[in-house]
């Protein structure tokens, strides 16, 4: 599958090259959490206040889907924060040449 990764360092590969990539466990760990758990506790957050603030059951709903537009508006930004930071790019392990001439 064809992935563009951005800046990472990409160590003897060429354009056209394959390359194997390398995250760290622990930031995909992260990221993880970051994109699917965050959302989902604010979702339930959400939830819950509408809730206990007995408003109507179409109310809550609305409550609950502002938490998740708000988790998920909270991981996008940090998402673009954390892009810039190289602890967070990924690693070329690896590169297999292309069948392409170069021109060097």
């Amino acid at each position: 599958q064809d992935i563009f990764i951005g800046e990472a360092d990409a160590g003897d590969a060429f354009l056209g090259d394959t390359v194997e990539v390398e995250v760290r466990e622990s930031q995909a760990f992260k990221a993880t959490l970051l994109a699917y758990a965050l959302p989902l506790c604010t979702l339930l957050l959400g939830l819950l206040a509408g809730s206990a603030l007995g408003l109507s059951d179409a109310l809550t709903l609305l409550t609950a889907l502002a938490g998740l537009a708000i988790g998920y508006l909270a991981a996008k930004l940090t998402e673009k924060s954390l892009r810039r930071s190289p602890k967070w790019r990924p690693t070329v392990i690896a590169a297999h040449r292309s069948n392409t001439e170069r021109n060097e």
